[in-house]
């Protein structure tokens, strides 16, 4: 038979799995059927040649510089043009290439445990409490809950409620943790609560003195003002509320109102 130009072949318009191809097995012309080419042996996987870098992804497309590739063992790199833009392990359906990414973690979203986080920091960000209930989070704690009721978003801010203020008036003991603070118990007047002492400027706190009597203490951190002066408590008697603003990042906080609530 002549030889025949590849290019001068009839076109297959419907291939069959008796189609044949002619492949080399160990320096001899062999005939393999479509059907075997399909009909992997069991066990037998194709493995591409790792070229693990975003310059020259594994699986490229285009130009070649982008693509997927195998960043490390077990995490799967997306690349464009050159550069890796996400990863893709059994932790995180996706994340940003380095820390302080974006991240979408792999794991059941909770008050406290979010969704949608960053990378090296992925008790921060998005989480879900319950149906129709969005939670931002703060190192693994609900901070705010978004909750949609009657088409309405109702909002619920970390709170503390039925603390007992710290005994004896000293600057430092009983250190507020939340922005909404009730206390249903002073045992003696000038029970004492302390002010945190890390805060950026916008921070509110809000205090209730919910005790039958006596009229508590709230210092600033030592070094710091609450409004009455470095180091000096503001008092907030019985059945009394104080609103605690930050005007000055770590150093000074202005009492916006106080009275009965």
């Amino acid at each position: 038979m002549a030889d025949t130009k590849t290019s001068a072949l009839t076109a297959v318009t419907t291939p069959v799995s008796t189609d044949e191809f002619v492949v080399a097995q160990s320096g001899t012309s062999k005939k393999m059927t479509r059907a075997q080419v399909h009909a992997l042996e069991s066990g037998q996987h194709l493995i591409l040649p790792q070229v693990n870098e975003p310059s020259t992804p594994t699986i490229s497309m285009g130009d070649g510089d982008s693509g997927f590739y195998e960043n490390a063992d077990d995490n799967i790199s997306l690349a464009i043009a050159g550069s890796e833009i996400a990863r893709f392990n059994a932790s995180f359906i996706m994340r940003g290439s380095a820390s302080g990414y974006a991240a979408v973690t792999n794991e059941l979203s909770s008050a406290t445990n979010p969704a949608f986080a960053f990378v090296s920091d992925d008790d921060t960000g998005i989480g879900r409490s319950a149906a129709d209930a969005l939670s931002l989070i703060a190192g693994a704690i609900e901070a705010v809950r978004y909750t949609e009721a009657s088409n309405d978003v109702i909002v619920a801010n970390d709170n503390n409620v039925g603390l007992t203020a710290d005994v004896g008036s000293a600057q430092g003991n009983g250190v507020i943790t939340s922005s909404y603070n009730v206390y249903s118990t002073v045992g003696t007047a000038g029970d004492a609560a302390t002010l945190p002492a890390t805060f950026v400027v916008g921070t509110t706190i809000y205090v209730k003195n919910d005790a039958a009597t006596n009229s508590m203490d709230v210092f600033p951190a030592s070094g710091d003002d609450a409004g009455a002066g470095a180091n000096t408590a503001v008092a907030v008697a019985a059945g009394d509320f104080a609103v605690f603003f930050a005007t000055a990042a770590s150093a000074t906080w202005t009492k916006l109102m106080g009275g009965t609530a």
